[in-house]
């Protein structure tokens, strides 16, 4: 249950991760329009704010990048986790295996 879990994570962040790398290829080719000769397209230009918006894109990418990089250092937390209790799971089955053994034997 748990590994299946993790597997359907595991796709998730390698997704993202594509889409990530799809985002900065974007932003890399990118390029600034210039500022328009006329005033009604200075002035929308201003409005919309468009010589700020690449590098406002490329931080909320960066950002998002380092959120997917938290969340794969989670993933990995998490497999070491269950990789702990499965052994704790095995050697306590072991114990009780052992445990049995010793009653049958001792009857």
């Amino acid at each position: 249950k748990s590994r299946s879990r993790l597997c359907i994570l595991s796709k998730e962040i390698i997704m993202l991760e594509q889409i990530m790398s799809y985002l900065e290829e974007a932003l890399g080719m990118m390029g600034t329009p210039l500022e328009p000769p006329e005033q009604d397209g200075r002035s929308l230009f201003s409005r919309l704010e468009l010589s700020g918006m690449k590098g406002q894109l490329v931080r909320r990418v960066k950002d998002a990048q380092q959120n997917l990089n938290a969340s794969r250092q989670h993933l990995d937390l998490l497999r070491e986790q269950i990789d702990i209790e499965r052994r704790n799971k095995s050697a306590q089955m072991g114990l009780e295996m052992e445990k049995s053994s010793k009653q049958i034997i001792a009857l």
